[in-house]
């Protein structure tokens, strides 16, 4: 038997190994989907930005309707990464809870209602978002449009 190896691919330290480089690139993806958030914030508050200076310098309020439909499609964009951000992290609790297991998988859990409301009640949504539709409610209704 001399070229076999004594070393199993699943014996306990290369299942350690293979464990640790699994929560090492589920962290990377937890990672990536916070960054993408906080990207969708930023531009976010970019387009904004821009809308608020092109509707002062024309005078017209139906700009108000670009700053909802931005806010919408930035919203809609955080809240999916929101969404996959969550369910990675329950990935990742998952492996770490089962450290010796060969499961090596880097999926996020499948998409329950518990991670839609988890996302959807976060404070990264609400007190970001939240003012944002208010404000633009309000500009609408100042405007008399």
């Amino acid at each position: 038997m001399a070229g076999k190896s004594s070393v199993s691919p699943t014996a306990p330290d290369k299942l350690l190994d293979l464990k640790i480089a699994q929560l090492s690139m589920l962290q990377n993806a937890i990672g990536r989907m916070a960054g993408y958030s906080a990207n969708a914030k930023n531009y976010c508050t970019t387009v904004l930005a821009a809308v608020v200076a092109l509707s002062a310098q024309s005078g017209s309020a139906r700009l108000v309707y670009g700053a909802f439909v931005a806010t919408m499609f930035f919203g809609v964009l955080d809240f999916y990464y929101l969404i996959l951000e969550v369910r990675f992290r329950e990935s990742y609790t998952s492996a770490t809870a089962q450290l010796y297991d060969s499961d090596i998988s880097i999926t996020p859990v499948k998409a329950s209602r518990t991670h839609f409301f988890k996302a959807a009640c976060s404070a990264s949504i609400l007190l970001f978002y939240g003012p944002i539709f208010a404000a633009c409610v309000a500009a609408y209704l100042l405007s008399g449009a």
